[in-house]
């Protein structure tokens, strides 16, 4: 229908241009953040803006359902000034069929992100941090807090930090027994892999626990045929914002299926999913604020009222989401929350809207 394109067209421009301000401001911020490392270790200003260019991909994702709310409160807005929008309603059209009109386009927006997010923001942020951290062999490691533990069988490894393509850094392995008791424990400096051939251990100490007593055993280095998946280790050495949905899935069934808590990764995996399809969301939210200002608010009031939602809504979301974790809701239920939420009171104020004209 030819009002459904033309109110889709200006929601869609107008999104546009709020994702492109949302994007340059948020740019500007994470580009005085880099000036404070230009200089150190070769990171030239050169760099800075290759690496923030790289990580655009990731910052659009992030902040659709934001440029989505405002597109169409200023969209809408627009053509609520002009008179357009009492034109359509004096023409029969209602106020649910106008937003139908809009969530057409913004679904069509909804899946040209998640193609982004799976197929374009994982390699890009991925590229971005080796721009990051610059050319030559040494490689940082991702060393998060506490390290990762990983259970393969009757062993448990613990990894200080692991890179992409280079060794694991401190890495320890305990081995249980039939009647689940620590067998022995293996502590080695490096693990190196060996080309599909295996691992090589390097700077080892063994610790045999055996009826009653400790044989303890130094070794410079061994060879050992298995030791993790390599697809695995590849997964654990990037950061979640460079892994793809099937990717961080294939991870988190694999923590399942050895009996490891999943569920932060699961909150991700789930927040990822649902980022995007919040913009439909977003769309409900602003309506109310689009009929209920159509003759006495401007363009600066709809924005502010813009801003204010969804900074509400990213508050609203972080709470629950750690709410959720903290009383050990299901991940998926911690991530519609807020939605669901903010859906349930977009609806009440549409209704409201809909009575008083």
């Amino acid at each position: 229908m030819i009002v459904d394109r033309y109110l889709g067209r200006t929601v869609a421009s107008a999104s546009a241009l709020a994702l492109g301000l949302l994007i340059a401001i948020d740019l500007f911020f994470a580009l005085v953040q880099e000036l404070q490392d230009i200089g150190q270790g070769g990171y030239r200003l050169a760099t800075a803006l290759a690496y923030l260019a790289l990580t655009v991909p990731r910052r659009v994702v992030r902040l659709f359902p934001m440029a989505v709310l405002l597109g169409t409160l200023l969209g809408l807005g627009h053509l609520a000034a002009a008179n357009e929008l009492t034109a359509l309603r004096t023409s029969g059209m209602s106020r649910l069929r106008i937003m139908l009109g809009v969530l057409r386009t913004v679904f069509v927006l909804v899946l040209a992100v998640l193609a982004l997010q799976e197929w374009v923001a994982p390699a890009s942020s991925t590229l971005a941090q080796q721009v990051r951290r610059g050319p030559g062999p040494a490689r940082v490691a991702l060393q998060p807090q506490g390290g990762f533990w990983i259970r393969d069988g009757k062993r448990f490894l613990h990894l200080q930090a692991v890179t992409p393509e280079g060794p694991i850094l401190g890495i320890t392995v305990h081995e249980l027994s039939d009647s689940v008791r620590i067998r022995r424990t293996v502590r080695a400096a490096r693990a190196v892999p060996l080309d599909g051939q295996g691992w090589e251990l390097q700077d080892i100490t063994e610790t045999r626990y055996t009826d009653g007593r400790l044989e303890i055993r130094h070794r410079a280095r061994e060879r050992w045929p298995t030791l993790i998946d390599p697809q695995l280790l590849e997964v654990l050495a990037r950061r979640p914002e460079q892994l793809s949905n099937r990717e961080l899935a294939r991870y988190i069934a694999y923590m399942r299926a050895n009996g490891l808590d999943a569920s932060r990764y699961a909150l991700v995996y789930w927040h990822r999913w649902l980022t995007p399809l919040t913009s439909l969301v977003m769309v409900f939210v602003a309506m109310p604020f689009v009929f209920a200002t159509q003759r006495i608010a401007g363009q600066g009031v709809r924005v502010v009222i813009g801003i204010l939602v969804g900074l509400g809504f990213y508050l609203v979301d972080q709470m629950l989401s750690h709410m959720g974790q903290v009383f050990g809701l299901p991940p998926l239920l911690g991530t519609l929350a807020p939605s669901l939420l903010f859906l349930l009171v977009a609806g009440i104020a549409l209704v409201r809207t809909e009575r008083a004209g």
